[in-house]
């Protein structure tokens, strides 16, 4: 039942895109909304660098904590996100609420 209306869920969001995704641009859509393509841009020892969610590695055991990090980047609080493994065990889809104006 979980699986359905997660299911659910995502479609809705799918269906309802429009052309601003998370994306490493640290920005995020006003309202509810969930990506398996999340990621943000910051720097790390002193380097540019852009972090996926979605690498294919260790998914399950970063997964949440990355769609946290997004959430701090676009300058919403880490409550405002929640991030789950896709059903290929490869994927991060990470969904976030809130507006950042």
């Amino acid at each position: 039942m979980l699986k359905l209306a997660v299911f659910l869920a995502l479609g809705a969001v799918v269906l309802g895109q429009n052309s601003v995704t998370f994306g490493n641009s640290n920005r995020i859509p006003c309202g509810f909304s969930c990506s398996q393509r999340a990621g943000f841009s910051t720097v790390i020892d002193g380097q540019r660098s852009s972090v996926s969610c979605s690498d294919g590695t260790q998914s399950a055991a970063r997964c949440s904590g990355c769609c946290e990090a997004v959430a701090l980047s676009a300058g919403l609080p880490t409550s405002a996100a929640s991030g789950f493994v896709s059903s290929n065990g490869r994927s991060c889809a990470c969904c976030i609420t809130g507006c950042v104006r």
